[in-house]
């Protein structure tokens, strides 16, 4: 038997006829599309609490929260600083055709894109070389101990 996820949808006051279905169709897919964020960010974030965060969780009393949204904001902020500063570099001292300029921020972005995903790659690895090298430690000490 299968378990219904949210509240039944209305059948009635506007949601009859084409237009109705319509709109049940897009509230149906916000819904799925707010699930599937949260199941994610369960995943990625509350894979060791839970999320929402827990109101007993004692890194809230340490403003663990806090810090972390005003380090991104920080990290962000700078990161469009410093990307503005480039474009007015570029502009003072290469060109000011307005072509180059956004040639000039697409190859920043592009640059930006092709880091991340190379961090992500290195990342992913490094954590597989790890766990490769540590059973090799314990395989070796194992081997050893006889």
């Amino acid at each position: 038997m299968s378990t219904r996820r949210g509240p039944p949808e209305p059948l009635v006051a506007g949601y009859s006829g084409p237009l109705g279905r319509r709109l049940l169709r897009v509230r149906r897919g916000c819904r799925h599309a707010r699930d599937s964020c949260r199941a994610v960010l369960r995943r990625r974030i509350g894979s060791t609490r839970t999320f929402p965060l827990d109101p007993s969780d004692m890194r809230l009393a340490y403003g663990y929260q806090q810090v972390l949204l005003t380090v991104l904001v920080v990290a962000a902020l700078s990161g469009l600083g410093m990307r503005l500063f480039a474009t007015e570099l570029f502009r003072a001292l290469v060109s000011r055709d307005l072509l180059l300029v956004v040639g000039f921020n697409a190859s920043i972005s592009a640059g930006g894109v092709v880091t991340g995903l190379a961090a992500r790659r290195y990342w992913r690895w490094s954590r597989r070389a790890s766990v490769r090298f540590t059973a090799l430690v314990r395989a070796t000490s194992e081997t050893r101990r006889l």
